[in-house]
């Protein structure tokens, strides 16, 4: 979860104005056509944006 991690950090300073992140582990995970590892990776995501908001 890094890239949530990287982002809370500069959200705390209070410096940004806008944010525009790419959370892309469900897009290419859905490329494979695998339906229970898509569900996981938008699980995770899922779980990134509740710690964000």
């Amino acid at each position: 979860y890094k890239v949530k991690d990287k982002l809370i950090a500069e959200l705390n300073k209070d410096y940004l104005d806008f944010v525009i992140i790419n959370f892309a582990n469900p897009d290419m995970v859905g490329h494979t056509g695998d339906i229970d590892a898509a569900v996981k990776a938008v699980e995770a995501v899922d779980e990134c944006l509740g710690e964000i908001a």
